[in-house]
């Protein structure tokens, strides 16, 4: 898990993506929650980062826990972002 510059340039990336043309130019797009991360995994889809916030690996549940482990056998890189970086992002939902 990477330093301060690296989470900023993902979270670049994450709003470029967040745009039908940001998508076309980066050649990729962004999932939220738990459930699709599973079932990406279980798809086979290649994911390329998962960005968390520090609040999600502090108590990490069973299941997200489990999801950690997954994504590390799939290595796929994971991103720590700030709490409230994560809170703009994902205009304040709870995943």
């Amino acid at each position: 898990m990477g330093g301060d510059s690296d989470w900023r340039g993902v979270v670049e990336m994450l709003r470029r993506v967040a745009t039908p043309k940001g998508r076309a130019f980066v050649g990729a797009y962004s999932i939220e929650g738990l459930r699709l991360h599973e079932r990406a995994l279980r798809a086979g889809v290649p994911l390329m980062r998962v960005v968390i916030d520090a609040q999600w690996l502090k108590r990490p549940s069973s299941r997200q826990q489990s999801l950690l482990t997954d994504l590390k056998s799939a290595d796929c890189k994971v991103t720590v972002v700030p709490d409230d970086v994560m809170a703009g992002l994902v205009n304040g939902r709870s995943l």
